[in-house]
């Protein structure tokens, strides 16, 4: 029972983060891309009212039950990832980014912010992070190479501050400021990491498709 307590608890902060990015956004059009729909909770309690959708998942069960529980969305089986770095939704402008992975998000964050694709003007991003665990060790963590050069071999006491500093650049990639972030610890001995952001470009880049400079 107790355990039941505390995925309640924590989904119910998930839950929290993307409403409160959601309005913080001040979001005319709610469109989503979902990267880890896993068997559609989320998708319950935030974007049954969505305009439009896609989601991603690499179980081939929760495809299934997300086919049938989004009949108007686009529904995909495969690797966030890869599949965002090859252009996956790339017509469309998405207004919130919705990034719930097992382990890191990085490669999928990089993947999207990275592409060729439309971008809006402003959009909101969910992210949970469940690789914090790595950084007690001390070890050489592919990514984080610049910040452990920067603040030590261990990033568990900065990781929030890390996470931040690397969002922000990964977004940058697609001319993106944030302007607002949170972020908090949770999980097991604050092994997780739960942050969201909105997103914005300069007034000059506002357009229905914005490309990312390299892709110019």
């Amino acid at each position: 029972m107790r355990v039941v307590k505390h995925d309640n608890q924590h989904f119910a902060l998930k839950v929290a983060l993307r409403d409160h990015a959601a309005r913080e956004a001040s979001l005319s059009s709610l469109r989503v891309c979902e990267s880890h729909g896993g068997m559609g909770r989320l998708y319950t309690a935030c974007y049954r009212q969505a305009e439009t959708g896609l989601v991603v998942e690499r179980d081939r069960a929760c495809v299934d039950a997300l086919v049938r529980q989004r009949p108007t969305w686009r529904v995909y089986e495969g690797d966030a990832g890869r599949v965002f770095t090859a252009g996956l939704g790339a017509d469309i402008a998405w207004t919130m980014l919705d990034c719930n992975p097992y382990g890191a998000p990085w490669e999928t964050l990089e993947g999207f912010f990275g592409s060729s694709r439309a971008f809006a003007p402003c959009m909101a991003v969910a992210v949970t992070d469940g690789s914090r665990q790595k950084q007690r060790l001390g070890g050489i963590i592919y990514g984080w190479e610049p910040w452990q050069e920067r603040y030590g071999k261990s990033l568990w006491t900065l990781y929030l501050r890390c996470c931040q500093e690397r969002f922000a650049q990964v977004s940058a990639q697609a001319g993106y400021t944030p302007t607002w972030w949170h972020g908090q610890y949770g999980g097991q001995s604050g092994q997780m990491t739960y942050f969201a952001a909105v997103l914005r470009q300069p007034e000059d880049r506002h357009t229905d498709a914005v490309l990312p400079a390299q892709a110019r």
